[in-house]
């Protein structure tokens, strides 16, 4: 009986720690909707996987995307899937939190060129309910220059914003 325990408790770790992992990809799709840019993520993912800073410049995003697609190919194997099992389940002694920066690469593409992602950045999708909300009173704003101060904030963050992604864009 106990034996039946230990396979059933070790199965649920096991389903805990990939959810873990599946978690990260869910934060990866969060952050596209965010900056609603994939390049900055695709980068990140190649830097996460050891493109130092030192040797930035040496990093070739559209190799990192072919050795995320190679990566993806090994799945066909059974062996393979094995082995990436027993790597992320303990096979070097610990389980890893996230998934390969390389599959992360893979899914986050994917995702991006997705209906769902596609109807999310359209604004069709499943609103919570009120169930459990608060209500909340807008406040009358009685100062003019409050909302104008604001709204110059607002202007130069947005400039701001272009200003970083004009500049990111040129050093490609």
């Amino acid at each position: 009986m106990q034996k039946l325990g230990n396979l059933i408790s070790t199965g649920l770790i096991y389903a805990f720690w990939e959810w873990r992992r599946k978690a990260e990809l869910s934060a990866d799709r969060a952050a596209l909707l965010v900056m609603d840019d994939l390049h900055p993520i695709m980068t990140t993912m190649m830097k996460l996987a050891g493109g130092s800073q030192q040797y930035a410049h040496e990093c070739n995003l559209d190799e990192f995307m072919r050795q995320a697609d190679s990566y993806q190919e090994l799945d066909r194997d059974s062996l393979n899937q094995l082995y990436k099992f027993l790597i992320y389940n303990g096979g070097n002694g610990a389980f890893l939190t996230h998934p390969f920066p390389v599959e992360r690469l893979h899914y986050i593409r994917d995702w991006s060129n997705s209906t769902d992602y596609q109807q999310i950045r359209q604004g069709n999708y499943q609103r919570a309910g009120a169930e459990g909300s608060v209500e909340v009173k807008a406040r009358e704003t009685q100062n003019k220059q409050e909302v104008d101060d604001l709204r110059r904030q607002i202007e130069e963050l947005q400039s701001e914003i272009d200003r970083v992604r004009s500049q990111e864009r040129s050093q490609e």
